[in-house]
């Protein structure tokens, strides 16, 4: 099953990815920018540790623990309000998708 995501709102039996879960985005839009820059903010936070391991906490929020949990995302569907707007799931998504098994 590839790994995707869908709005809150609208499936059952998916894994929650937003904002109070440890795969949220700890970067909000409005006071951290817009919604790319907010996106493109928390792929920078998560390459951090992806290729640096330099391990970056804001809000409680881990980019080295969401890395390290990836594999628990793998072919599940992930749900965030985002859906159908562009969302930092679809690169949680990305990098669940490209894990070697």
């Amino acid at each position: 099953m590839v790994t995707r995501v869908v709005n809150k709102r609208k499936e059952k039996g998916t894994k929650y990815i937003g904002r109070g879960s440890p795969f949220g985005n700890p970067y909000i839009i409005g006071p951290d920018g817009t919604r790319a820059d907010v996106i493109r903010k928390h792929i920078e936070w998560l390459n951090e540790w992806i290729k640096n391991k330099k391990e970056i906490v804001i809000w409680g929020y881990s980019n080295k623990w969401v890395v390290d949990h990836l594999r628990e995302l793998k072919g599940e569907i992930l749900e965030c309000f985002c859906d159908p707007l562009s969302c930092h799931g679809d690169y949680l998504a990305e990098l669940v998708e490209n894990l070697e098994d």
